[in-house]
């Protein structure tokens, strides 16, 4: 059977301090799974956990009280069974001196934990010392995906954020061409054998990021995580209510394509948040 996209696995309220649209809450998330079906959905608000030592001004404001602000919350009542089991998760960041943002004191917290590898143009936080050429960027970016998948996580429910854009224009598709295919497909098959699950993001496949004009660079990535016996799952990364009903944003509409062209079936989905 074709992997059905019936989930939504990173969303954004208004919490995320990058969303600035007040009526993006859970309910109004919520309601669009209901409308779309989806099954699952899980809200992945901007997270550092406040434990930490040395937290980013930016993600300072964004700790567990402010990201647990709008929970709990009651969607999934008898009446109205046809609401998508609405989960908390988080996304947070993995820093160039190794750290990820949540302890695991807070793992137990959230039931999904996304982590983008590729936010380089957070160049403080994630990348400070990066060249930001062609061959910098190529190598940063694929040692930082080596190094988190040799991070101690809860690997049943983590998943690697938008592997196909870089955040620096023309630049990304120049990036993912040059990265080694070989020492790529090493590190999938670690991710693989750790239950990690690979993103399918709606917004990366987008005219404006040159989809589908330059789609063997967007694959590439996917193409070696799903040769390299990855799982999958779908996420809109939207921050707003606009976005989130804009039809060029809908999931089913970006993600059907690319389902399609990796050949993706049911058995390749990561097992849905509990």
């Amino acid at each position: 059977m074709k992997f059905v996209i019936d989930h939504d696995l990173h969303c954004h309220t208004h919490l995320s301090l990058c969303s600035g649209d007040p009526s993006m809450t859970p309910q109004a998330i919520a309601e669009h799974g209901k409308r779309e079906g989806y099954r699952a959905v899980c809200i992945t608000d901007h997270y550092w956990d406040e434990s930490l030592p040395d937290v980013d001004p930016w993600y300072q404001q964004q700790n567990t009280p402010h990201v647990t602000e709008d929970y709990p919350f009651r969607l999934n009542t008898e009446e109205d069974a046809k609401t998508p089991k609405m989960m908390l998760g988080c996304e947070t960041e993995f820093l160039e001196d190794g750290r990820v943002g949540i302890s695991p004191e807070k793992f137990d917290m959230f039931s999904f934990i996304v982590i983008p590898p590729n936010h380089l143009h957070l160049k403080e936080i994630t990348c400070p010392s990066a060249e930001r050429t062609v061959e910098g960027l190529s190598e940063v970016f694929t040692d930082r995906l080596d190094r988190i998948s040799k991070l101690s996580l809860p690997w049943h429910k983590v998943g690697i954020a938008h592997l196909n854009w870089l955040y620096e224009g023309e630049l990304s598709r120049q990036v993912l061409d040059h990265m080694d295919s070989q020492r790529l497909s090493e590190i999938f098959r670690r991710f693989a054998q750790n239950g990690a699950g690979i993103e399918l993001n709606s917004n990366c496949f987008l005219e404006e990021f040159q989809w589908p004009s330059k789609k063997e660079s967007h694959l590439k990535l996917l193409k070696l995580a799903r040769d390299a016996g990855c799982k999958f799952y779908c996420g809109s990364d939207a921050h707003t209510v606009t976005d989130l009903n804009a039809p060029q944003y809908n999931l089913r509409h970006c993600l059907e394509p690319v389902v399609t062209m990796l050949e993706l079936r049911e058995e390749d989905k990561i097992k849905l948040p509990e």
